[in-house]
């Protein structure tokens, strides 16, 4: 946990340069989706409306996306 703290505040000293720019890859895009997370979202919507899902099986679909 003190790790987390001491290379993901805000002006860590002890991450590298490297380190931040691949953070900020991964956290920030500029189509805005945030990815990933956001591009896995994106592409279970378009499942779901390719499907025509009904509201229950949407629930389902999404809830399995947010598993580990």
């Amino acid at each position: 946990m003190q790790d987390v703290r001491d290379y993901g505040g805000r002006t860590s000293a002890r991450r590298t340069a490297d380190q931040t720019q691949i953070a900020f890859f991964w956290a920030n895009d500029l189509g805005g989706t945030y990815k990933p997370p956001g591009q896995l979202f994106a592409h279970t919507r378009i499942v779901a409306e390719q499907r025509k899902l009904g509201i229950l099986a949407n629930a389902r679909l999404f809830a399995n996306r947010l598993r580990p």
